[in-house]
């Protein structure tokens, strides 16, 4: 188990967008265990104020398109070493996304599909335990994930406030997955929890962060910050070309978009989990 843990430990400096941490041996077997339905899922808590934010929020970038397919350069900083490489993101609908990191020594794939995830270095590929999966959505872009959010019933939402930052005034508001419809997922829960912030001026989303753990208990967490600008408007979709992303607090990815097109036919098995 050990060594299958070791087999994957590329997946640790390598957690951006939806920050996925190595699988430990406990968070493995618990997996395996598929304990969650000990769990009773609580009722959907919607508040209305957030569920207008984001509906607004929605409304200002644009209607989701069918798929879409953004390619760039990204600067990477980890442990002190940088590298320079280059970032393919794809989405279909609102339930899947591709996230492709491209270095000069290798190429990480991170698949989400409905709930599932898999994560791949080039030579070996990994389905993840749901705990991790659970945050493993592309992040930036955030039209898809923020619209499904808004299509869940299942999601519960708060207000949590205006904050400032630096000139910006921010609209916060923080919104988890209950699992109501599915309660032998309810220990999944607190995984979910996403906050965002959004530009009270232009309504756009200004930032998204997540913690992510691999396992339920005193499995450590990641936190994980993304932070966008340089929004571009094309077809009447608002994408973020300017993205930067923080590991624990640290700057981990500077992203560079360079192209972004939309409706380009993406079919369901590009984005097939192994």
């Amino acid at each position: 188990m050990l060594a299958f843990a070791r087999r994957f430990a590329w997946l640790q400096p390598f957690i951006a967008a939806f920050l996925i941490v190595s699988i430990s041996q406990a968070g493995f077997a618990h997996v395996l265990s598929f304990e969650y339905g000990q769990s009773q899922p609580p009722t959907p808590s919607q508040d209305p104020q957030a569920m207008a934010l984001l509906q607004q929020s929605c409304k200002v970038m644009g209607t989701n398109p069918s798929d879409s397919i953004a390619t760039g350069n990204v600067q990477i900083q980890a442990g002190g070493a940088q590298s320079t490489g280059t970032i393919r993101i794809l989405t279909k609908g609102t339930a899947e996304s591709l996230w492709q990191l491209t270095l000069p020594d290798t190429t990480k794939t991170i698949i989400f599909n409905t709930g599932l995830a898999s994560a791949s270095d080039g030579s070996a590929t990994q389905v993840l335990q749901l705990e991790l999966a659970v945050t493993s959505q592309v992040t930036e872009f955030p039209l898809p994930l923020i619209t499904s959010i808004l299509n869940d019933p299942n999601t519960s939402s708060q207000y949590v406030g205006l904050e400032t930052s630096g000139s910006a005034s921010l609209q916060h508001v923080r919104v988890w997955d209950s699992f109501a419809s599915s309660p032998d997922l309810a220990a999944l829960s607190p995984f979910s929890t996403r906050d965002i912030w959004i530009d009270g001026s232009s309504g756009l989303v200004q930032r998204i962060s997540f913690t992510v753990r691999a396992a339920q208990g005193a499995s450590p967490g990641v936190a994980t910050d993304i932070y966008y600008s340089g929004y571009q408007v094309a077809s009447g979709v608002a994408y973020p070309y300017n993205i930067q992303e923080s590991v624990n607090g640290t700057p981990w990815a500077a992203i560079s978009l360079q192209s972004v097109s939309f409706n380009n036919g993406l079919t369901d098995s590009q984005f097939a989990i192994p």
